[in-house]
């Protein structure tokens, strides 16, 4: 082909580009698949956001249960006693001396967290074993075993009748409920070394029916359960037991 008949060929033809329906057609597709990526990232972000949270959660409240299983199942005394507003340890009560080994419960109220505070020494030196972050309620119950008989025996006493005090002597069980921000832990559990009256629960009551209940923060809602006043003033206190390792030369 000639050069000549090469521009020929072309010269009267008309060049054409996008119209502007071509370009708005295109934007918008554009549109609705970046909104479409998006949303799926925003999904997605959203996603492993909570499960990191309900992960964290999951893992705070589960080392408290841990915790409670692990010390309080085998302590040899559980008691409940006044939280000194200050220090955020129990009141020693009059008469009484802090031994090595006993530990104690508590909730902070201000920061929503549960402290586990233990006796170090024989002066009576209290150290922090565990804090526990976001825990917005706990709810604590420890009754005797025969928890029936006793609130009969309550009731004739109640109206005025006399009968044999049905809990003295007999093992306590323990039954709780901590609540996080998005995960909730309950169950229950036997007190295998302590027994109601002396010397277990002997500050909190001498009197049947020996079955303190502690309502520490509030509940989803953000209030504490119908006909239940917060607790928070109060600590759970208990005198662990486990072997200890024997040193050798």
């Amino acid at each position: 082909m000639k050069f000549k008949d090469f521009f020929r060929r072309y010269k009267g033809r008309e060049k054409k580009g996008f119209t502007l329906v071509e370009m708005i057609a295109v934007i918008a597709v554009l549109a609705i698949t970046s909104t479409a990526t998006i949303s799926i990232f925003l999904a997605v972000r959203d996603t492993v956001r909570d499960t990191s949270r309900v992960t964290t959660d999951q893992f705070n409240i589960s080392q408290i249960e841990k915790y409670i299983r692990n010390e309080l199942q085998v302590a040899s005394k559980v008691d409940v006693y006044d939280r000194d507003g200050t220090s955020n340890l129990p009141v020693l009560p009059s008469g009484r001396t802090w031994v090595e080994d006993d530990e104690c419960m508590v909730y902070d109220a201000a920061n929503k967290c549960v402290h586990f505070m233990k006796v170090v020494d024989s002066a009576g030196t209290w150290q922090p074993r565990l804090t526990i972050p976001s825990v917005s309620y706990v709810r604590i119950q420890i009754v005797p075993v025969n928890y029936k008989a006793i609130k009969d025996y309550q009731d004739i006493i109640d109206a005025g009748g006399s009968a044999t005090d049905p809990a003295k002597k007999k093992p306590l069980k323990v039954f709780y409920e901590i609540k996080g921000k998005s995960f909730t832990y309950s169950g229950g559990m036997i007190l295998n070394n302590t027994k109601a009256g002396s010397p277990d629960l002997t500050w909190y009551t001498t009197e049947p029916p020996y079955c303190p209940e502690l309502i520490w923060g509030v509940d989803e809602e953000g209030v504490t359960p119908s006909g239940f006043a917060p607790s928070n003033d109060l600590i759970l206190v208990f005198h662990s037991d486990y072997s200890k390792d024997t040193e050798t030369t």
